[in-house]
């Protein structure tokens, strides 16, 4: 019977190896990437990037959501869910039952913290920070280890709350843009993830598709990683 983790090396069209019931590590020419699927998701991100020569680059993450993207209408449910308790941190999901549902359980908590009971065939998490910021916690990074979307909802006394969206697998996290999991335009919502931010190595501003994780930079400072380390003169090593 196969592991839950699997260990493969990108060598071309397939990666080959041994495949886990869980997910896969694939080596290739561009560093350690993670692939997973179930029912609901199937996924591709890397974990760290790195140049390994003689293997192909894989370049290219994957998410699928399998029964298609979300209808907005839901998202619109759950903010409007998060903002008749603004005061107070709010739990919603969004399920798969034959097609996607709100999921909204009964819950306890306070302005830092919710408690409530899980749900099955769970696609995207969302829970709010009230009158906090929408980045992730150190709590939610530990919590938030399974196959799923998830999403904080921030700012609620704003005009226009703010969304952040990522992919986890099993621990491993990729920011994700309102389009990859949504249908038409976040109206109701700022997308924290359509400008990433200034990239920490060249100073630009640089959009979600402009920017390399994990490296937190651009592409473009990225390749410049990515390259052929340069040949010195006497190092017979590097001789073809």
């Amino acid at each position: 019977m196969n592991s839950i983790v699997g260990y493969m090396i990108n060598q071309g069209a397939e990666p080959q190896g041994q495949f886990g019931r869980g997910y896969d590590y694939i080596l290739a020419g561009d560093g350690l990437w993670i692939y997973s699927y179930n029912h609901l998701l199937a996924a591709r991100i890397p974990v760290a990037m790195i140049k390994v020569r003689g293997l192909p680059l894989i370049k290219t993450r994957i998410l699928q959501l399998l029964h298609g993207k979300i209808p907005h209408r839901l998202f619109d449910l759950a903010l409007s869910v998060m903002l008749i308790r603004p005061e107070r941190e709010v739990y919603t999901a969004i399920v798969w039952n034959e097609g996607y549902q709100l999921y909204v359980p009964e819950q306890s908590g306070d302005s830092g913290r919710v408690t409530y009971q899980a749900a099955e065939n769970v696609v995207v998490e969302l829970h709010s920070h009230c009158d906090k910021g929408m980045a992730f916690s150190l709590i939610d990074n530990a919590d938030e280890q399974g196959f799923k979307i998830y999403g904080v909802v921030g700012d609620l006394y704003d005009e226009s709350p703010s969304l952040n969206l990522r992919l986890g697998v099993y621990g491993y996290f990729y920011p994700l843009h309102w389009g990859d999991v949504f249908d038409g335009e976040p109206g109701g919502v700022n997308d924290k993830n359509e400008l990433m931010g200034e990239c920490p190595v060249c100073k630009t501003l640089v959009k979600e598709e402009d920017f390399v994780f994990p490296m937190n930079c651009c592409k473009e400072c990225a390749s410049g990683f990515l390259k052929p380390p340069e040949k010195e003169a006497n190092d017979d090593r590097l001789e073809s």
